[in-house]
């Protein structure tokens, strides 16, 4: 519930409906159902500049949308990155996974075509992950256990 609630209270015009994120996301003057995802037990949803990134636990995918629920790209390493969780967007749109089975992070091109995978120095099993678009800082945290604040350049 502090994920949810942070979200609201950063981007107040944006709000969650339904079970998950399955139903609608409200905001930017408009509301637009959401016809995607897996229904698995954990998905993890950002927005950022108009695009939606969700993680779909079930099947180690990563798919940006649009506001009307267009398929942008889809995303998907079971080499590098098992077991995604949390998502997150810097300033230039690349986009931050979090492998909590693999002990990685990915880091993917804002286009999807081209990615990266780092192992945060202290986290062992990273499952939720914030960007700080003003900092530049990512915060990475395990489940019940340790987190860590990294600069991004």
């Amino acid at each position: 519930m502090l994920c949810w609630y942070i979200m609201l209270r950063k981007y107040p015009d944006i709000q969650l409906r339904g079970r998950g994120f399955r139903n609608y996301v409200i905001g930017y003057r408009n509301i637009c159902p959401l016809k995607f995802g897996s229904y698995a037990s954990e998905e993890y949803v950002t927005v950022f500049k108009n695009k939606i990134y969700s993680t779909d636990s079930s099947s180690d995918t990563v798919t940006s949308y649009d506001m009307e629920g267009n398929t942008h790209w889809k995303w998907q390493n079971h080499d590098e990155i098992k077991g995604i969780c949390g998502v997150a967007v810097d300033n230039n749109s690349n986009v931050y996974v979090a492998g909590v089975n693999s002990g990685r992070i990915a880091i993917i091109s804002s286009d999807g075509k081209l990615f990266k995978s780092l192992q945060p120095e202290g986290i062992k099993m990273p499952k939720a992950i914030h960007y700080n678009k003003k900092t530049n800082k990512l915060l990475i945290s395990e489940d019940c256990g340790d987190a860590g604040l990294y600069s991004v350049y």
